[in-house]
């Protein structure tokens, strides 16, 4: 005869698994990795590192004008960006191109960004060529070639019709 007590495990198991199959899943790969599965509506809730230390390692680079191809405080583009502050505040080694950059994380839609997530833009070309840290409010820090590295609105009509994909990147 089965105890009450199993009994109420069991419906509570069986409740769980109910429910775990009704959310929605997204997929992707990390390259060279393997599959990671996220439970949401493309906005998990899961964030391996808190965003506001990457948002804050962001100041560092406050003021810094544009280099293609830099990566430090003496001149940094988009994705130098992107590449030195995840990997020094976050320590996450991204690739070093928008390009690639935007193969990993998850997607999320505009109305879940948070601080931390990125920003991927066609801004020159039909390929993701630019890259950007979502900060909170519509904004973004971005190495813009015509004003380093600075914070500008999401809703600018340049960012709006550019806009591409965010990621998120990590989980918890």
């Amino acid at each position: 005869m089965v105890s009450l007590r199993r009994l109420v495990v069991m419906s509570i198991l069986v409740v769980v698994l109910l429910l775990l199959t009704c959310v929605p899943t997204v997929r992707f790969t990390r390259p060279g990795g393997a599959d990671i599965v996220a439970n949401s509506d493309y906005a998990p809730n899961f964030v391996v590192f808190d965003s506001s230390v990457i948002v804050g390692c962001l100041k560092k680079y406050e003021n810094t004008s544009y280099k293609w191809g830099g990566n430090s405080t003496s001149g940094i583009d988009c994705s130098g960006l992107v590449h030195a502050v995840f990997k020094e505040c976050g320590r996450i080694q991204l690739p070093r191109t928008a390009e690639e950059q935007v193969e990993y994380g998850v997607k999320i839609s505009r109305k879940y960004l948070r601080g931390g997530d990125l920003l991927f833009f066609r801004m020159r070309s039909r390929k993701i060529d630019h890259v950007g840290i979502y900060v909170g409010g519509d904004k973004f820090i971005h190495s813009s070639s015509s004003g380093g590295v600075r914070t500008d609105s999401i809703l600018d009509e340049l960012y709006e019709k550019s806009f591409v994909i965010a990621k998120r990147l990590f989980y918890e």
